[in-house]
């Protein structure tokens, strides 16, 4: 309707269409119809330039085989700052259930999440975007700023991207040593 092009993890790409069980769209959508096409299938380390904007992708999978993190560039008041979003945190997918259900009776994916993100963690970035409010206490950041706007900005900060990366390393390891998820 809007011209709007779809850019998905090339591994996801596949597994749409190969396995479209192993994403939770069966639960929601009748899988005899087409829900997208996909325009751009990503892959590791494909830099990709919209306009005068260059995303740079890392595959990061766990959530998904074909979650990705991208990363770009950006001035912003006379500095250049980075950016930074990691696309598949959520552990979800990695509950017993789920892994059983897409036949991973070992469980390998957990432990390719904790690869993913051992791969990114160490990336410098100054402003972590969240795909959902709570990856960057987005609302939490925006109080402050509205409260304080004569101070620095909340949502620059370079400690914040190791922090929330950190922080769902450990709740994946707590997942994996918990006995109801083995």
């Amino acid at each position: 309707m809007f011209g709007t092009k779809l850019y998905m993890g090339a591994p996801d790409v596949i597994a749409f269409k190969e396995r479209p069980w192993e994403s939770f769209i069966y639960d929601v959508y009748d899988m005899n119809e087409t829900l997208f096409e996909v325009a751009h299938a990503i892959v590791d380390h494909e830099d990709i330039v919209f306009g005068n904007l260059t995303l740079h992708f890392r595959l990061v999978p766990g959530h998904s085989s074909g979650s990705i993190a991208l990363f770009f560039e950006q001035e912003v008041d006379g500095q250049i700052l980075r950016f930074g979003m990691y696309g598949g945190l959520g552990l979800n997918t990695l509950q017993k259930q789920h892994l059983t259900d897409i036949d991973d009776p070992k469980f390998t994916m957990r432990e390719t999440y904790l690869h993913s993100i051992d791969s990114v963690i160490n990336e410098h970035v100054d402003v972590t975007l969240g795909n959902h409010t709570k990856n960057n206490n987005v609302l939490e950041k925006h109080k402050q700023q509205s409260a304080h706007p004569e101070q620095p900005s909340p949502f620059i900060d370079s400690t914040a991207w190791q922090t929330l990366l950190a922080q769902y390393r450990s709740d994946m390891i707590e997942l994996m040593h918990n006995p109801e998820q083995n």
